[in-house]
């Protein structure tokens, strides 16, 4: 007799093993949605408490009559599959793998010669939709060229702190400097340059957190993301002493130290450290915030690049021009980051020592002190990264004009 115990094809793709232990790729389809997936740990499929639960909040409908059938189902699937190969090692960050062989940005994996795909995790799986790709290089290449009109600096900047982001991994000793470009006034472009960034690699529109979002949520957006830049508006939310913990957090590269979610009397897990540059906006300055914390704030002054944002468009052209922009960011995405993560990949040891050289052509214009390592890390890193865009043809920027602000800003 056959009984129907689960109205859509349901059936187990891959079998990985990530920070979780055991998980596994598992695909439904049905006639509207088409093929969907999810990623379940093997603990959370073995278990009756578990089981309904994750299976229903993916939209695979299991009733208290049901449950029992489809959880042998899955079982048998699970069986089938363990003599058939060795698990998919899953990566729980995005970012540089180990020994920079390759970077990983969300369902890709980036060599030099070849992209691969990368499996999502049970820590990875809800960010990879924000790397997907649409629209075209070409029309992406023409938006960027918005940003190049002299007094946009200050948006180059936020846009280049996109491209130097992988480039900390060779500032050795750093972990991440933060650009907080702020204002009273709204309505002068704060978040344009950062829109522009994240579309580097994906969506701005999920990439981007917002200052609502907790600071716990952005340390643990940073150790995913690992070398991808972190962009945040609106940090004027931040509470004093958010916002203080913050400006060390970034810097020091690893989360703090907290207990586990999970009812567990054990640590959370904490993954590789990251290395990556930070932007944010705000309507006053993020060490003003900090300074209400501290009295004096010099530690986090000296881990926050701050620059007071200036109005740069006004009257109906330019609100049109903004608004094109605006479209044209929404529809075209993700393709210039691979791009450049294989040249980088292709020239790693160029590319290292460009990002150096830039750092000492800083240092000795700047007469810089030690104390000063972070903001230089961070311009470094986005000129180097711009240079980069720039000669492959990525981006068509006036550089000196960039350098020429950055020197200033620092100053």
């Amino acid at each position: 007799e056959e009984v129907i115990i689960c109205p859509d094809n349901l059936y187990v793709k891959k079998r990985m093993i990530d920070i979780n232990g055991p998980c596994y790729e598992i695909a439904h389809t049905s006639q509207f949605e088409g093929e969907r997936t999810f990623i379940a740990t093997q603990k959370e499929l073995m278990s009756t408490e578990s089981f309904r639960s994750v299976m229903n909040s993916n939209d695979v409908l299991v009733t208290p009559s049901t449950q029992k059938d489809i959880m042998d189902y899955i079982a048998s699937w699970i069986i089938k599959l363990k003599p058939e190969g060795p698990p998919i090692r899953v990566k729980s960050q995005f970012g540089w793998t180990e020994d920079g062989k390759s970077f990983v940005v969300g369902d890709k994996e980036i060599f030099a010669n070849r992209i691969e795909h990368n499996p999502a995790g049970s820590r990875t799986a809800q960010y990879i939709s924000m790397f997907d790709q649409k629209g075209t290089l070409e029309e992406w290449k023409n938006l960027a060229k918005f940003y190049n009109k002299p007094g946009f600096e200050q948006h180059q900047y936020m846009f280049a702190l996109s491209f130097g982001s992988p480039l900390m991994e060779f500032m050795s000793g750093i972990s991440g400097c933060i650009y907080n470009l702020n204002s009273p006034e709204t309505g002068i472009g704060k978040t344009t340059g950062m829109w522009g960034g994240a579309s580097v690699w994906g969506n701005h529109k999920k990439i981007v957190l917002v200052g609502k979002d907790t600071p716990n949520y952005a340390w643990n957006r940073a150790e995913v993301l690992k070398n991808l830049p972190l962009y945040i508006d609106e940090v004027s939310n931040f509470k004093p002493q958010d916002a203080s913990d913050f400006c060390y957090a970034i810097s020091d590269g690893v989360q703090k130290n907290r207990m586990s979610n999970k009812g567990e009397n054990a640590e959370r897990y904490r993954g590789e450290p990251w290395a990556l540059n930070s932007g944010t906006t705000g309507n006053s300055s993020l060490t003003e915030t900090a300074g209400s914390y501290r009295a004096s704030p010099k530690g986090e002054s000296g881990r926050v690049v701050s620059h007071t944002a200036t109005k740069l468009l006004a009257g109906a052209k330019d609100t049109l021009e903004a608004n094109d922009l605006n479209d044209q960011l929404a529809q075209n995405y993700g393709h210039a980051g691979p791009i450049f993560m294989q040249h980088v990949l292709k020239n790693k040891a160029a590319v290292r020592q460009l990002t150096l050289d830039t750092r000492t052509a800083l240092v000795k214009e700047l007469n810089a002190e030690p104390s000063e390592r972070f903001w230089i890390a961070q311009a470094a890193t986005a000129y180097a990264g711009t240079a980069i865009a720039v000669e492959i043809g990525l981006l068509d920027w006036d550089l000196d004009r960039l350098w020429k602000w950055i020197i200033k800003t620092i100053k």
